[in-house]
């Protein structure tokens, strides 16, 4: 009696059917966790891990999700940190650009950024209070096709920066130079 009463008290989401179930959203796809050996970034090297597959078929799926193919614009975010969004985001962002594509990812967790550059002249905290051009901000990768806007450094009012028009005009740079815009947004949780 114990164990189904925790079952039924226990509301958490454990798999696809409770997705679209508790949520009533579609599930595009299930990303297995690293092999306890190997890191993340190397199970994305290797074409025929079950992360880098989960991966190519959530590509796969994000193709279909509209009537006009894949989504221009994807913001990728979570409730709490460290549950995967921006691996998530550089994954996708990685698969994409392998199909040729020309794709930007934008760390905007202006908080605790997972993407720097190396220095804090750029980013797009510094973007957001200037008037500078978008190419002025983005970064190459070692990955071919991927290019990166880097947080920038952490500004005393994110939520603020944020909310200014700005960022619509970021965004419309960002389609006029990129085939994809990754968005890695801060977790909402506590927000």
């Amino acid at each position: 009696l114990g164990a189904v009463g925790l079952e039924i008290v226990n509301d958490t989401i454990k798999s696809r059917e409770d997705v679209r179930s508790k949520l009533r959203l579609p599930c595009i796809g299930i990303v297995p966790k690293a092999s306890a050996g190997d890191g993340f970034v190397d199970d994305l090297k290797n074409p025929t891990s079950m992360v880098s597959e989960a991966y190519s078929a959530i590509i796969a799926a994000l193709r279909f999700s509209t009537e006009d193919g894949m989504p221009k614009r994807l913001v990728l975010t979570s409730t709490r940190p460290r549950e995967g969004k921006s691996s998530s985001a550089f994954a996708i962002a990685q698969n994409y650009a392998r199909l040729g594509k020309r794709v930007l990812l934008i760390d905007s967790d202006l908080r605790k950024p997972a993407f720097k550059a190396s220095n804090d002249k750029i980013g797009l905290s510094k973007l957001l209070t200037t008037d500078d051009p978008l190419t002025n901000h983005v970064v190459a990768t070692q990955h071919e096709n991927l290019s990166l806007l880097p947080s920038g450094p952490v500004p005393p009012n994110p939520a603020d920066l944020l909310s200014t028009g700005r960022i619509r005009k970021i965004m419309v740079q960002a389609g006029e130079h990129f085939d994809l815009v990754i968005i890695d947004g801060p977790p909402t949780l506590g927000l």
